[in-house]
């Protein structure tokens, strides 16, 4: 089994278990199942055709199949499903069928997720625009850009985005000064002696063994 294969296994098995418990309250779900789908959701995206759509952002192996965009669709399905966002990736008249949820493909990052402490498992970066329009009468509809980082979200305005944006160009020009004098810096940099770097280890296990036993 390739590492493809096993990624898309293991995902198909998890949105069965998010099927089951799509009408549970988050808590509840990140309870059961943790670790595993901590990345995947987000207290808007709770049902399965939400959660299928961010595993597809946050797992690059697991694959629901490219759908056509909403102006691909034509004007008619748009008029039926309600859905005024050309560029939605969603499918309405099926898994998605929920209405007012629209979100398109997302971009991303060459860059895989740059964690020391986590494994590379989905891009650095990633955005998206999600318009939420369900029962607007009464609750209005937002239009947002989730900025995804790792394993978190953040669900901007377009002048927030906007804004951060600017701050990302500007950061990325200190970032290439900063690589730059790392770059000198790192002109002196060696490597230890591996037959001192073993006796270093074999003293620092010999001192804490004497404290664990209470021997000076």
């Amino acid at each position: 089994m390739t590492a493809t294969d096993h990624a898309t296994s293991e995902t198909a098995a998890l949105v069965a278990d998010v099927e089951e418990t799509a009408d549970l309250e988050v808590p509840m779900v990140h309870k059961r199942f943790g670790n595993r789908i901590r990345a995947a959701f987000n207290p808007l995206a709770i049902t399965r055709a939400k959660v299928e759509h961010k595993l597809a952002r946050a797992y690059p192996g697991y694959r629901p199949g490219a759908a056509p965009t909403a102006a691909q669709r034509g004007p008619a399905w748009q008029a039926k499903y309600l859905c005024s966002m050309p560029e939605c990736g969603l499918d309405h008249a099926g898994k998605d069928g929920e209405p007012g949820w629209h979100a398109s493909v997302p971009i991303e990052t060459e860059s895989q997720d740059i964690s020391s402490d986590l494994p590379a498992d989905g891009p650095w970066l990633s955005a998206q625009i999600v318009v939420i329009d369900d029962k607007p009468q009464a609750y209005g509809r937002k239009t947002e850009v989730w900025v995804h980082y790792g394993p978190e979200t953040g669900a901007l305005s377009p002048a927030q985005t906007r804004q951060v944006a600017r701050d990302a160009r500007a950061f990325a020009e200190r970032l290439e000064a900063l690589a730059n004098h790392a770059e000198q810096l790192a002109a002196g940099d060696f490597e230890g002696d591996p037959e001192i770097a073993r006796l270093d280890r074999e003293a620092e296990d010999a001192r804490i063994r004497r404290i664990t036993e209470g021997r000076p």
